[in-house]
């Protein structure tokens, strides 16, 4: 049976959608500005219609591209590229939850702790037992 995995659909498919759509834009742009693929067409034909012909060429390639590319990891890898971007951007997180909110965590309990024992070495300075 073939189709769409329901799991593509929801936040797994979440980063997945995000990276590839700036890969995509990018990839886009940087064919859009080569002049040799472009369709140039009569100066008879309007403009808006010349101006689509234009995108027709870089659309396709970055289709093509995009299409083989996740069809490589698949062939390399026996998973989607879905699942591969999902596991690396959960171990990215990961790691971000783990360390970094950990780190940040004790340093705060750190400064806690420094300011009261500030706080109680001040106050049993000014109360000294005469």
């Amino acid at each position: 049976m073939s189709g769409i995995f329901t799991s593509s659909l929801g936040s797994q498919g979440l980063f997945t959608g995000m990276i590839v759509a700036i890969v995509a834009v990018e990839l886009f742009c940087g064919l859009f500005k080569l002049d040799k693929l472009k369709i140039k067409l009569p100066d008879q034909v309007p403009p808006q219609i010349a101006k689509s012909f234009e995108y027709l060429v870089p659309a396709f390639i970055e289709i093509l591209i995009i299409s083989l590319v996740g069809l490589g990891v698949n062939a390399v890898s026996g998973v989607y590229i879905n699942d591969v971007i999902f596991n690396f951007t959960g171990t990215v997180i990961g790691f971000f939850v783990l360390y970094v909110f950990s780190r940040l965590f004790i340093k705060m309990k750190e400064e806690n702790l420094n300011a009261f024992w500030k706080h109680v070495y001040k106050t049993c300075d000014s109360v000294s037992i005469k």
